[in-house]
């Protein structure tokens, strides 16, 4: 009996301690993500005030087209950096409940 409770309690711990791990491991990403987040910010500046110029030259629309797309794929870019991490700490979440329950 004791060397099963052993056995849980050091699975809950190796696990905890994974999960402190990648946690704190997650700057990274964060960063990138604020990074893609100014340099939407910037891009979205530029499309809305090239927008209110009245622009004739049909390469600076062209232009102006190219980044407008470049845009809508960083803004969705970023909104599945966030989906995907939010389903992460679901999941984690998740098994971590579902272990914990089970042992009990």
């Amino acid at each position: 009996m004791e060397t099963f409770f052993s056995a849980i309690l050091s699975d809950l711990a190796s696990r905890s301690i994974s999960l402190m791990i990648s946690k704190y491991s997650k700057p990274t990403v964060s960063i990138m993500e604020e990074r893609l987040q100014r340099l939407l910010l910037r891009a979205r500046i530029i499309v809305e005030e090239a927008e209110e110029r009245l622009i004739t030259n049909h390469a600076m629309l062209q232009q102006l087209n190219i980044l407008r797309k470049e845009m809508y794929r960083g803004y969705y870019t970023l909104d599945k950096f966030r989906c995907h991490d939010h389903e992460e700490d679901n999941t984690k979440d998740h098994q971590l409940s579902t272990f914990v329950s089970s042992t009990i």
